[in-house]
């Protein structure tokens, strides 16, 4: 089978799954055409050299004006020998997104592109949706969480992708639950989780026992991401705790996060912002902590608690989105509210002070999740949906 992938930014060091999703893909057979919006940062990219060497990539490139348009439009006529083109243009909402796609399906009309699979439901998946009418193949498409939370696309278009979608994915039972509460027609949908390599966890993290407790929290500086509640917890410590937090991610809140952390809690020494990681670094990282922390307002189903879970780290989280599907507090991990620091520092005092049997619970997360959320797998379930 021939996939093409219409993807928004790629590569990018916070989207690893897509480009291990597309390396199962090759791995199990397929060829991967991609199609992407804007090229990304690849410069932690661990995989880029690996899918440029194998996969082909392209650049979505937008009529520059209704001239050129009406050239692309003949063209697509021509190549096709129909009408269809032509029609769909005029019947496909919304029309942009057809227009956009016509130099790309011009692009790829050679190639016999058996299916098309989007990530994320923002204008990656108007595109697919579009190419999809273009081609005449199926299409699929995966919602991960903001593009629930925050509906970029809108509600009629993303009804209407759903609608015209061969079959759907998303990586948590709370996701389909939000579906429903904005009126979705839910039925296509799939539950299958972003997997990870599980080869790469070999060895776990040694667990804590005693002295400083080494924390790390890999998730961009978003306001989403909540990194003020872990911080305002960990300044709430018994003075007797030594701890250390590895703060893994870069984005807009950097400047402020670090004045927080210096000017208003006063504990600048007890805090490392480590800036954006490549992968193999991030494991590095997990392999040397004891505690991750993932303080999110909203998470789908987030694979850096997979992978500290995996680590046999002791990970706490918010009891938000899909976490809660995976972790069971006191058996695998912990969550907490994430409006309230006072409940995150009770654990972790609790941690500390010795109130929990930590070596079964690491034990418990890393068996269970190495167990659940296989790449190949969970990529080979995917696949198996696809294409029957």
């Amino acid at each position: 089978m021939h996939i093409c992938y219409v993807l928004g930014t790629f590569p990018t060091t916070s989207e690893t799954f897509v480009s291990d999703e597309i390396i199962s893909c090759v791995k199990a057979g397929h060829k991967v055409t991609i199609a992407r919006i804007y090229q990304g940062n690849a410069a932690n990219h661990a995989n880029v050299e690996w899918i440029k060497s194998n996969v082909k990539i392209i650049d979505i490139k937008p009529p520059i004006n209704a001239t050129d348009s009406l050239k692309f439009l003949i063209s697509a006529c021509v190549i096709q020998k129909s009408v269809n083109p032509l029609l769909s243009l005029l019947t496909h909402h919304p029309r942009w997104a057809m227009t956009a796609m016509l130099p790309t399906f011009k692009q790829l009309c050679h190639e016999k592109i058996d299916h098309i699979h989007a990530h994320f439901a923002d204008k990656q998946v108007l595109f697919a949706h579009a190419l999809s009418a273009l081609m005449n193949v199926p299409f699929s498409f995966t919602m991960h969480g903001y593009d629930i939370r925050d509906l970029p696309i809108g509600k009629d278009n993303l009804f209407r992708v759903i609608k015209a979608t061969k079959c759907a994915f998303t990586v948590s039972a709370a996701n389909i639950s939000a579906l429903k509460l904005i009126g979705a027609n839910t039925s296509k949908f799939n539950i299958i989780p972003c997997g990870i390599d599980t080869s790469k966890f070999a060895t776990p993290s040694k667990p804590y026992t005693e002295g400083e407790l080494v924390i790390a929290c890999v998730a961009r500086l978003h306001p989403i991401k909540n990194h003020k509640t872990l911080l305002q917890a960990l300044s709430m410590l018994d003075k007797s705790i030594k701890f250390h937090l590895k703060i893994i991610g870069d984005g807009e809140l950097d400047e402020e996060l670090k004045s927080f952390v210096k000017e208003d809690l006063n504990i600048c020494h007890k805090v490392s912002f480590m800036g954006s990681l490549s992968s193999e670094q991030v494991l590095d990282e997990l392999l040397i902590s004891h505690v991750h922390i993932l303080p999110s307002f909203n998470e789908g189903m987030p694979v850096a608690n997979t992978e500290a879970m995996a680590s046999g780290l002791i990970c706490i989280a918010s009891k938000v989105g899909g976490l809660p599907e995976i972790i069971q507090p006191g058996v695998n991990g912990f969550l907490f509210d994430p409006k309230h620091p006072e409940q995150l520092k009770k654990i972790l005092e609790d941690i500390f002070f010795g109130k929990f049997n930590i070596d079964k619970i690491c034990t418990n997360a890393r068996t269970q999740t190495i167990a659940k959320f296989d790449q190949i797998k969970l990529s080979t379930l995917k696949q198996s949906k696809i294409f029957n």
